[in-house]
């Protein structure tokens, strides 16, 4: 009960870089992550002070450290175990490396926030475009009234200052479509 190791199974003694006997007698809290280290201990704490049955399990996900350094990402079960006479004897762990399916969601994050950031610059794409293509349409609109109104006046000099607009009006608009 005073968080050393009795049995670690091989599986764990990699993740740790430990010889299979190398974590026997060594505390738990020995390989926590420092940043991790007084959050895991609190969680755990706790846990031992609310504990109603020997059925209680706790779960949580802390960061390990292994001998040589590397940072795992773990996710835990820890249970309580009994003797006959309801005195505690010491506790089952059981620990998943998560280090990958951590590194997956954090890439995961990265695309989401990524993907929204060039959805956001689309929609301002698409309103500039958008806002850049009705000028032309709406120069073109206003002359084509003009120049029916100068064609029933008879005013072919006016007429043909129309025509030039709304020829230039075009013009830019293909521009535009060809920079597209």
């Amino acid at each position: 009960t005073d968080g050393r190791c009795i049995f670690v199974n091989d599986v764990a003694n990699k993740i740790f870089e430990l010889s299979p006997t190398d974590c026997i007698g060594r505390n738990a809290f020995d390989f926590i992550h420092p940043d991790d280290y007084i959050a895991t201990q609190q969680t755990f704490t706790n846990w031992l002070k609310s504990k109603k049955t020997e059925n209680d399990i706790i779960t949580f996900e802390n960061r390990q450290i292994s001998i040589n350094g590397l940072v795992h990402q773990m996710a835990w079960s820890i249970r309580s175990e009994y003797d006959k006479d309801n005195k505690l004897l010491g506790f089952v762990c059981i620990a998943r490396n998560i280090t990958e399916r951590k590194q997956a969601e954090k890439e995961r994050e990265t695309y989401i926030t990524q993907l929204e950031a060039q959805r956001v610059e689309l929609e301002r794409f698409t309103y500039t475009v958008s806002h850049d293509l009705k000028s032309p349409i709406i120069t073109i609109k206003g002359f084509l009234g003009l120049l029916k109104k100068d064609a029933e006046d008879g005013n072919i000099k006016r007429l043909q200052g129309d025509i030039n607009r709304i020829s230039a009006a075009a013009t830019k608009m293909e521009k535009l479509l060809e920079d597209l």
